[in-house]
């Protein structure tokens, strides 16, 4: 069994999506700093330039969240809550196993990582699979209009600083549609100290950052479904988007 699928704790649900996606300045272009990264132990001072995350792919041995298999939250959050197909997108997609894993669901799929080397691995995958996703190199798509009733993340949210959670939120409510949602996975301050695995971030944090875009759904703690040396918690946050006329509080 999947370590993940295990130890459940769920801090706060004020809604349950029905069976649709939706719930009724150009690139963002976040400041980005170098961080070393090497073998399997997935350091939580992580690779944040485009160049690092390069380097990262394409390094000797595979990145530990790069497993493979779609994420378990993902699965257990498209099966479990049955949101209908409808178009997502996902920031920081690496090779694109999750998006793969979507659009053979019927979603439309448009999915950017900032690392070339990852995009340009998921494209092929794609091709193997006669998948359409739409993917692209950067941090965020242009910002034109809304486009998506889901944007989802695995790992983005939780390599960023404090102004930068807060800005990364408002970029990704600027690109949902009204009433729609972001799945987004991060790790955890809960559990033992530990010098690998994903970093950490409290769910002070996450609510001060998210709030005043999105409400929380849900806010779930989970294990995290990566392959690193001891489980590590993580945060499984599920928001929908506010109305521009309906601020936090």
């Amino acid at each position: 069994m999947n370590p993940a699928a295990s130890a459940a704790r769920e801090i706060h649900v004020g809604y349950r999506p029905n069976d649709r996606c939706r719930c009724d300045d150009d690139d963002m272009g976040l400041r980005l700093l170098a961080s070393p990264v090497s073998g399997d132990r997935w350091p939580m001072n992580m690779p944040r330039s485009a160049s690092d995350w390069d380097a990262r792919y394409r390094g000797g041995e595979r990145p530990p969240w790069d497993t493979g298999r779609v994420d378990a939250h993902l699965q257990a959050m498209v099966d479990g809550r049955s949101l209908a197909a409808c178009p997502v997108l996902e920031i920081g997609c690496g090779t694109g196993t999750d998006a793969l894993w979507l659009a053979a669901r019927g979603f439309t799929v448009t999915a950017v990582d900032l690392s070339s080397t990852a995009i340009e691995r998921a494209r092929e995958r794609a091709r193997e699979a006669e998948a359409s996703i739409d993917f692209a190199v950067g941090s965020f798509p242009p910002l034109t209009e809304p486009a998506w009733d889901l944007v989802y993340d695995c790992g983005c949210f939780h390599t960023l600083d404090a102004e930068e959670r807060a800005a990364f939120a408002r970029e990704v409510a600027a690109r949902l549609r009204v009433g729609g949602s972001w799945l987004s996975i991060m790790g955890s301050t809960d559990g033992p100290p530990r010098d690998h695995g994903p970093p950490r971030v409290s769910a002070l944090e996450v609510a001060s950052a998210v709030e005043p875009h999105f409400e929380i759904l849900s806010l779930t703690s989970e294990l995290y479904d990566a392959d690193i040396p001891t489980p590590a918690r993580a945060w499984i946050m599920l928001a929908r988007v506010r109305a521009p006329s309906a601020p936090a509080g």
